[in-house]
């Protein structure tokens, strides 16, 4: 294939148009990865914080059990005492333990 003249006289021309427009198209294209990469980063820490703040709450509900475990714990050692017979506490838990039957759901992710 050969080049005439005149095509040759509009291509020399068109080179450095055609360099600009792939600068611009290679930047454009490093401006939308940037971008990309920082909505990724923004969206890991935001993860990071939701799973902080959920471990947490739940801290704070497992401390919450325990403070309730402790305080049953001490009203079951009182009532013992005072009632001297071992077959009305056992009783009584297991009219407590069907009374919280359903109370609770452990859940595992």
């Amino acid at each position: 294939m050969t080049v005439k003249s005149v095509d040759l006289q509009v291509l020399v021309p068109r080179a450095g148009e055609v360099e600009r427009i792939n600068r611009t198209v290679q930047g454009q294209q490093q401006t939308d990865q940037q971008i990309m990469s920082q909505g990724i980063q923004e969206n890991l820490k935001q993860q990071t914080q939701v799973v902080n703040q959920t471990q947490a709450t739940e801290q704070k509900k497992i401390e919450k059990e325990a403070q309730e475990k402790n305080k049953e714990n001490k009203k079951q050692k009182e009532e013992s005492v005072n009632s001297g017979s071992g077959l009305e506490t056992t009783e009584q838990k297991k009219e407590e333990q069907k009374t919280n039957a359903g109370r609770y759901l452990d859940i595992k992710i």
